[in-house]
Formats: structure tokens, C-alpha cells, sequence
């Protein structure tokens, strides 16, 4: 009896850590999913600035963001001193 407590026990985490490891990758891809969506509206609100009135800066601050530029890239917009 003692041995199918045991194991009743065993099961009973396994399924739990099981459980927690499928919500946790749910909930990753839940929030890719969002980020995705902020970043098309982002995006979208964006381009909206991307005009000839804009200093060259701004230009290339704003085609970096829309190519998905990385934080490296960003920092090469600022002169070297």
C-alpha cells in the first residue's frame, strides 16, 4: 500500500510540473504574440513621421525601427566623441 502512495504521490508532481511547464510555454507565446502586435502598430504609427521635413537623424532613427534594427545599430547613430 505504502509503495502505491508513493507512487500515486510521483505521479501527482510529475503531472503538476508537466501542467506547469505547458502554461509556461503558453504564456511565452502569448506574449510574442502581443509584442508582435505592438510592434506592427508601432510600426505602422511610425512611418507616419518618416518625411522629408525630418532631420536626417530622425530618418535614420525612424528606417532602423522599421527594419528591426538592433540596439547596437542605434548606438552608431551617436557620434563618437
Amino acid at each position: 500500500m505504502d509503495e502505491i502512495k508513493r507512487q500515486a504521490r510521483f505521479d501527482k508532481e510529475k503531472a503538476k510540473k508537466n501542467l506547469e511547464d505547458i502554461l509556461e510555454k503558453l504564456h511565452s507565446s502569448a506574449d510574442i504574440t502581443a509584442l508582435t502586435g505592438y510592434k506592427k502598430l508601432f510600426k505602422k504609427e511610425i512611418s507616419q513621421y518618416l518625411t522629408p521635413e525630418m532631420t536626417p537623424l530622425g530618418t535614420k532613427i525612424i528606417e532602423a525601427c522599421l527594419n528591426d534594427a538592433k540596439v547596437e545599430d542605434y548606438y552608431n547613430f551617436i557620434p563618437k566623441l
